[in-house]
């Protein structure tokens, strides 16, 4: 076996755990506020290559190309996690706010938005939810990017 054949396999490896890890670390704390077609493609990059790389012999274009479409890919990977988590948004929009709120839990699909001015294309933005104890419920849209929010009605997103 040839050593860029053990490289290839092992950055496979590595970057198809690190396409897991990140959509776990998405799920939890950032309620897939990055679209998973983009972790599932990446991961279907990496094993289309793996699997190259384990019935083939690789040239050195090949290799170095995929090394390159790698590292780039990965690097756009992380530049997409946003600054902010969901649990992050959610203590900015109460702390600014003086009444008591209790904070609706949402399925996780219902915490996201249509993409509002993201620098990175892939963060959506949170939708959050707040019900105060003697009033209607308050609706937000919390940019995880720039730590912006807006209040809205409602009816808007009907």
């Amino acid at each position: 076996m040839s050593q860029l054949k053990k490289v290839g396999i092992i950055i496979s490896s590595f970057t198809m755990v690190f396409s897991l890890i990140l959509g776990f670390i998405n799920y939890i704390f950032y309620v897939n506020v990055i679209p998973y077609s983009y972790l599932i493609s990446f991961f279907g990059i990496q094993l289309s290559s793996l699997i190259h790389f384990i019935r083939k012999d690789v040239g050195n274009r090949f290799f170095y190309g995929y090394l390159l479409l790698s590292i780039l890919h990965s690097i756009f990977l992380l530049v997409a996690v946003p600054h902010y988590t969901y649990e992050q948004a959610v203590e900015a929009i109460v702390a600014e706010i003086e009444e008591q709120f209790e904070v609706i839990p949402l399925s996780t699909g219902e915490k996201r938005t249509p993409r509002i001015n993201s620098y990175t294309f892939i963060a959506a933005s949170y939708y959050i939810l707040l019900r105060p104890e003697d009033g209607e419920d308050l609706h937000f849209i919390f940019h995880p990017e720039r730590g912006e929010y807006v209040e809205y009605e409602y009816y808007f997103l009907r």
